[in-house]
């Protein structure tokens, strides 16, 4: 499973907005194994930013949002140098 193309457009566009360059982040979507008494899809996004080195990762699936936490992330300074 890939990341939804509305969340890469929206990824992107914050970064637009903030003034970053979005080759300056990675993005990876990390598979989890269905939950057995739900059979529901979960995964991780793992964001990358190469010039501070700076790891975060969100849960992505059902009722998570990880655009919107990363964008509370970003405006918290997480990703400053």
């Amino acid at each position: 499973m890939t990341i939804a193309a509305h969340e890469l457009e929206e990824f992107r566009g914050i970064l637009k907005a903030h003034g970053l360059a979005a080759a300056d982040f990675d993005l990876a979507k990390e598979e989890q194994p269905p939950r057995a008494m739900f059979f529901r899809e979960e995964g991780l996004i793992r964001v990358s930013h190469g010039p501070t080195r700076t790891v975060r990762v969100y849960n992505d699936g059902p009722g998570s949002n990880w655009v919107a936490d990363f964008k509370r992330d970003l405006e918290q300074h997480v990703f400053d140098p």
